[in-house]
């Protein structure tokens, strides 16, 4: 079977706005070379990495949009007839070159600047498995009678990620460090936090002024640069002969192109039978240099022993896997990009449309709601019954189903139903699931979402409230699926390169979803006229180097970010304790207390909504526009069924469910609007093959409610986390245990006169305190927290629970001034926790459940920010019904990487 790759046949997708095709010009792990070959606008050419003068007429011929490449070289040549072959089909999509690393000495980026093409790396993605093969070929644990313990100097020439973690693990042994690199020898600071990040207190580092001076003073040596050849400091020949002459010690490991290092000075070493040698990198860089010496030194066919030049450190377990997820990520960010720029102009599915309504008849919106659409996409949905999924059925109605059922709906998939588990009635929060068991707050911003797990998280997890962790659950009572989810979160928190990449992707989805937000709100002006959107968010933070952090971090994702020093807070927040209130004293007044106050704002873009009337306004839509939404319906389990009946036969749909009088249909029976559609344009236009492609040859799928009735669909939606998914699905679906819930909490106090909404950025295990209005501005809820529940609910009266509302509760009384007229602290009144679904990297997961033949569709795991993410989830769900699959679709399966419990150390 030919792949597209081989066949050269690209298959165009409508979703992804007649999309990226790509490039891949160089090796990957089997897995996701499999993966790779279902996409047909994917090309697959490994043998181009052996064969660079191949490359011109590659790129010519299939025409990419992405390049991505490993050590290739891509020159003037290459990049000229790649544009050429572009631009003379008019094609209007930017072009992009991967490199699927660190090190872009191959790329000609200058003519690729001046080509217009974007070229980017990964860089620091593949340093902890480099750093392993380092120290497994530098620091032997074999005793070496030259070398006693506590007089052995490691040489580090580099201070990167690679080298960083070379002297952590040189440090544990207790050697000595002697370290060079350009950056630590100018900036005194750089130094400061070089320490801080790789070296343990009582670890001796000295900071050396030149690569001579580490040469002369090491015992073991470490060269770890990349290949530049201009700049202030390029590294083109940087190791020469007198440098190896000089150099004392025993062994030599370099991760670098072999170009770092003179030929001289390698021959040099080679000279020295004493001398152990380990040059490691790309097999195109490293072939020449091995045949090169075996010339030069004609005694044999293979090198003397203890000289290695090998092509081992990529091989290392995990790092091909770590390289292709960053490939990925980058492919899908730059795929949102395009998504984004297609809504903005009307190209992609959703309520963006200019297009007039068809004939589609229109929704009769219940008293309150507003009118319909101003647009429908009933011509777009006749694209879809081409591959018609048969009825859909939406498990979750919080705000991430209801928006996507209303996405769905207006994109044109007609043959939709809704199913909650909670009770219509609302008044017990504890009934409820994520969207409404919180406070009536929520926040939609381009930062809402990004990867919790960073450096200053890796052992945040093993720490109670109290100690500034998130350790709600005793480490002895969780399962394996919880372990394994700790230890991804743990591992994906030491992956700084990949965790880069991806909080570019988070952000892509988050900017993707506001703009689906603003599509919905203008295609829906009337239902949406009572919301109070607060726009424009300040984000507030606690100190100087946060604040510093957060403009550096908002300044560059948003050009409307304006930095609000503490009196322009002061005047618009006078109930904000800002940074220039007076320290508090202990009782003998010897020392300050530390007291949280405002240092600054960075006001970005988003708004600040009430979740709980959003999530009405969008369910009153849905049901107005015909979809059932049906309340107290938990499904207990899901079962395919190969030859079943018809899929999304209306027979096999009964119509008592229960439900509550707002969210369902006036009259949910075949022959309402959204029935009759169904059963005529649907069932009869698409029913055949429907019917035939998902019924007979696909299947159906059965839902078993816990009541004990059933219902059948083509395709279901999942849109639930945590155990109720591990119950769905199985435990060994890996969507089951990626999604897992942290416990948020919220409290309401009255207003103590703040007229918008805010963020605060405080520390663990508070995190950001969002802070949100209700809707006649009398009462703030302020919410925040984060404590790892797993699998597992909350236990009444749990004592950490407690520890986690107290912090918040703390935290929102020191930031706000006292009520006016009392010294006490604020009012309470009212207290919840929510559990709020995550994955250990931050990203959501997508996936089409191989066990119910792709029949079931796993949409969730937002990192506690479903709502902002809800429409970008809808617009890749709406490809993926509609057969359309891109890199974005593999970036968000569950059996990536940055999932699974993979804990490298830097030794083995």
């Amino acid at each position: 079977m030919s792949t597209p790759a081989e066949s050269g046949v690209c298959v165009y997708s409508h979703q992804l706005h007649d999309t990226r095709r790509v490039l891949i010009a160089t090796g990957v792990s089997e897995p996701t070379r499999l993966s790779l070959t279902s996409l047909p606008t994917v090309y697959l050419r490994a043998d181009l990495a052996a064969t660079p003068s191949a490359l011109p007429e590659a790129l010519s011929t299939l025409r990419p949009h992405t390049l991505i490449v490993g050590a290739n070289t891509v020159d003037a040549a290459a990049i000229a007839a790649w544009t050429a072959a572009v631009h003379a089909q008019e094609d209007p999509n930017g072009l992009l070159i991967v490199r699927r690393g660190t090190s872009l000495a191959a790329i000609d980026r200058d003519c690729a600047a001046a080509h217009g093409i974007t070229v980017v790396n990964t860089p620091e993605v593949n340093a902890r498995h480099i750093a392993r093969f380092v120290v497994n070929a530098l620091l032997i644990d074999e005793p070496d009678p030259h070398l006693d313990p506590g007089t052995v100097t490691v040489g580090l020439i580099g201070a990167g990620a690679i080298n960083g973690r070379v002297a952590q693990a040189a440090a544990a042994r207790g050697h000595r460090i002697l370290v060079h690199t350009p950056s630590l020898t100018a900036d005194p600071q750089a130094r400061v936090n070089w320490l801080s990040a790789h070296a343990p207190a009582d670890a001796t580092v000295t900071f050396a002024p030149d690569v001579a001076t580490v040469f002369a003073g090491s015992d073991l040596l470490s060269i770890a640069v990349p290949l530049t050849t201009s700049g202030l400091h390029p590294t083109d020949g940087l190791v020469g002969t007198d440098h190896v002459k000089a150099f004392a010690g025993t062994r030599i490991v370099a991760i670098c192109e072999p170009e770092v290092l003179l030929e001289d000075a390698i021959m040099h070493a080679y000279s020295r039978r004493e001398l152990t040698v380990v040059i490691d990198n790309a097999p195109g860089l490293v072939d020449p240099l091995r045949q090169r010496i075996l010339e030069r030194f004609p005694d044999g066919t293979a090198l003397r022993p203890g000289f290695t030049v090998s092509s081992a450190a990529m091989r290392m377990p995990g790092c091909a896997e770590d390289l292709d997820q960053a490939v990925l990520t980058v492919v899908a960010t730059s795929e949102v990009a395009d998504l984004f720029a297609g809504l903005d102009a009307g190209r992609t599915p959703g309520p963006a449309a200019t297009a007039p309504a068809a004939t589609a008849p229109a929704a009769t919106a219940p008293a309150g709601c507003g009118a319909e659409p101003t647009a429908d996409r009933h011509e777009h949905g006749r694209r879809h019954h081409r591959t018609d999924p048969g009825e859909i059925v939406i498990i979750g109605a919080g705000i991430v189903g209801l928006t996507i059922a209303l996405s769905l709906h207006t994109a044109g998939w007609r043959k939709l139903r809704v199913l909650d588990a909670a009770p219509a009635d609302r008044t017990d929060p504890n009934l409820q699931g994520t969207t409404y068991r919180g406070t009536d707050g929520r926040h939609l911003s381009l930062t809402e979402t990004i990867p919790h797990a960073d450096a200053s998280r890796r052992t945040v997890l093993r720490r109670p409230p109290t100690d500034g962790g998130w350790q709600l659950r005793d480490p002895i009572t969780l399962n394996d699926t919880e372990r394994d989810w700790v230890a991804a979160f743990e591992g994906f928190a030491d992956r700084a390169g990949l965790r880069a990449l991806t909080v570019d992707l988070a952000i892509g989805l988050n900017r993707l979803g506001l703009r689906g937000w603003e599509a919905l709100f203008a295609a829906y002006p009337h239902a949406f006229d009572q919301l109070r959107r607060d726009a424009r968010l300040p984000r507030c933070y606690l100190s100087a180097p946060d604040l510093a952090a957060g403009i550096r971090l908002q300044g560059a994702i948003n050009s409307a970010a304006r930095v609000l020093g503490p009196d322009e807070i002061a005047l618009r927040w006078p109930a904000l304790v800002t940074a220039t209130a007076d320290p508090v004293a202990d009782l003998d007044h010897s020392t300050p207390v530390s007291v949280a106050s405002v240092h600054g704002a960075v006001e970005v873009d988003g708004y600040a909504v009430n979740i709980h009337q959003l999530a009405d306004t969008i369910g009153n839509l849905v049901v107005a526009a015909g979809v059932p939404v049906h309340s107290g319906s938990p499904v207990r389990s899901l079962r395919r069924i190969a030859n079943g009946n018809p899929a999304g036969s209306s027979d096999d749909l009964p119509d008592d469910l229960p439900g509550d009088g707002s969210h369902d249909s006036p009259d949910d029976h075949p022959d309402t609007e959204s029935g009759t559609e169904s059963g005529t344009e649907s069932g009869t236009e698409s029913g055949t093959e429907s019917g035939t492609e998902s019924g007979t040859e696909s299947g159906t799928i059965e839902l078993v409610l816990d009541d004990g009735t059933t219902m059948r669909a083509g395709t279901v939606i999942v849109t639930i986390g945590g155990r109720d998914l591990v119950a769905l699905l199985g435990e060994d679906a890996p969507s089951a245990g990626a999604v897992q819930h942290v416990l948020g909490v919220s409290v309401t106090l009255p207003n103590p006169g703040l007229r918008h909404a805010l963020k605060v950025h405080a520390p663990d295990p508070i995190g950001v305190v969002n802070i949100t209005l209700s809707p006649d501005s009398a009462l703030i809820h302020a919410s925040g927290g984060f404590g790892y529940l797993g699998l597992a609910r909350p236990a009444p009266d749990d004592p950490r629970v407690a520890e986690l509302m107290a912090a918040l509760e703390d935290i929102v009384g020191q930031l706000l001034a006292p009520p006016q007229g009392s010294d006490g602290p604020h009012r309470i009144l009212d207290r919840r926790t929510c559990e709020r679904p995550m994955t250990p990297d931050g990203l959501p997961v997508l996936e089409a459940v191989d066990a119910f033949g792709g029949q079931v569709i796993v949409a969730a795991g937002t990192n506690a920010g479903g709502a902002v993410q809800a429409p970008a989830l809808a617009i890749l769900l709406d490809g993926l019904l509609a057969g359309e699959r891109g890199g974005i679709h593999l970036a968000l399966r569950p059996d990536r990487a940055s999932l699974r419990s993979t804990s490298v150390p830097v030794s083995v």
